[in-house]
């Protein structure tokens, strides 16, 4: 239980570091004044209502709210520019397209500060209310963003799509060069408007590459080197009566492998499938004692050296998440194949002869038989850049099993460091 109550206490403290983050960035308030300093980078990559700005690192945080807000940015992250701007109000309360009724959207107003994709002639904005993604278009000639209409909707028993987005854009910007088919194959995500906006502004020389922003994480592969080590609790039981469990892990085991995982969908490296292969070497040494009513005392030792490969299949998810660092928890199925090893158990008796313990027996048992396991993992983790630190639980591994003598295994806390390659 007490290394469980760690791992909280590890994740709070994890969590409010990256809380208190701050990177070098700027924001203009409502008078049209530029005012640097160092924003709070925990932001959500949605549409947000206020940011903490500091004026220099040991200053302390000011709240600034979207009213004293025009336009702010975070070094090498996002930049949000606020508008009024209109949106379907009828998507945002019913994230089920069974639920909306008509093809038409239900426009309101809102006030936004809405998160710049491309930077140019032609202008891609994107906001985020209640999970329901709405994208915009502006050229530099005007003054509001447009909303590009996409709405699923219910009618008649069937779901439709009202893609008034692509009539919209054949209207602006059609050229002899775009025909029809270019914009039927326009899909509402920002990939795709993404890719649009930036060989529009790319024909006329206005890109602002900085500005174009492109999810680069997104489905793309990453490959790590491991290196940690892991403490084993060790509980075996030896024929009727006998336990060997030891008090508290003991890292000693070291291990060596590599990573491999993959960015899963449009979420900025906040989800990631991982495969894992590691070689370990455990080495264990425990030793403990019984009395058996007054009859014998009992001393059990157990020593083991195992060499093993170990393959992990795994899910991960950045819990807080920014630009450069990230807390996540993770967790995975394992399968171990015992390379080599050896396992040793004493067995030493010492029965009771009037008021004398006289020694009677010792029993050795090696043990070279050893089964591949299926075990699970469990771990919570925090990355910087290219380096990481994962602290995870897996559970038993019941290497011995006789069927007679001997049956157990260990359970593991694994301390690991990863660094990204590529």
């Amino acid at each position: 239980m007490k290394y469980f109550t760690f791992l909280i206490v590890l994740i709070i403290s994890f969590n409010t570091y990256a809380q208190k983050k701050y990177s070098p960035g700027y924001y203009i308030n409502q008078s049209g004044q530029k005012i640097e300093g160092y924003i709070e980078d925990n932001l959500s990559y949605d549409s947000p209502e206020r940011i903490f700005f500091k004026s220099s690192l040991e200053s302390s945080a000011t709240e600034v709210s979207i009213s004293d807000i025009s336009e702010f940015k975070i070094d090498n992250n996002f930049k949000f520019v606020k508008y009024n701007i209109a949106y379907d109000q009828n998507q945002v309360e019913n994230s089920n397209p069974i639920n909306r009724l008509g093809k038409e959207p239900d426009l309101q107003n809102k006030i936004v500060l809405l998160k710049v994709i491309v930077e140019g002639n032609a202008n891609l904005y994107q906001a985020v209310m209640n999970g329901c993604n709405f994208y915009y278009f502006k050229t530099n000639t005007e003054k509001t963003p447009q909303l590009l209409i996409y709405r699923k909707y219910f009618y008649e028993g069937r779901v439709f799509e009202n893609n008034d987005f692509r009539k919209l854009l054949f209207e602006r910007f059609s050229t002899n060069e775009k025909e029809i088919k270019d914009f039927y194959n326009i899909k509402y995500n920002k990939d795709t408007l993404t890719d649009f906006f930036v060989k529009l502004n790319k024909a006329d020389n206005s890109l602002v590459t900085q500005s174009v922003i492109i999810e680069k994480s997104a489905n793309k592969m990453q490959y790590k080197i491991l290196a940690g080590i892991s403490g084993f609790n060790t509980s075996l039981k030896y024929g009727n009566d006998g336990n060997i469990e030891s008090s508290s892990p003991s890292f000693s085991s070291p291990l060596f492998g590599v990573e491999v995982a993959k960015s899963l969908g449009k979420n900025y490296r906040r989800s990631e499938v991982f495969g894992r292969l590691f070689y370990q070497n455990t080495k264990i040494d425990v030793e403990q004692e019984s009395r058996r009513s007054n009859i014998y005392d009992r001393t059990l030792q157990m020593n083991a050296d195992i060499n093993s490969l170990s393959l992990n299949l795994g899910y991960r998810y950045a819990i807080v998440k920014t630009q450069k660092s990230k807390l996540f928890l993770e967790s995975s199925i394992g399968y171990n194949y015992v390379l080599s090893g050896s396992s040793i158990v004493i067995n030493d008796e010492k029965r009771y002869i009037a008021s004398d313990p006289t020694f009677v027996t010792s029993t050795q048992i090696e043990f070279l038989g050893f089964k591949p396991e299926i075990y699970y993992n469990v771990g919570v983790g925090y990355s910087l850049s290219k380096y990481a630190l994962h602290l995870g639980y897996s559970t038993s591994r019941t290497y011995f099993d006789d069927g007679v003598t001997l049956k157990g295994g260990f359970t593991g806390f694994n301390l690991i460091f990863s660094y990204t390659i590529k």
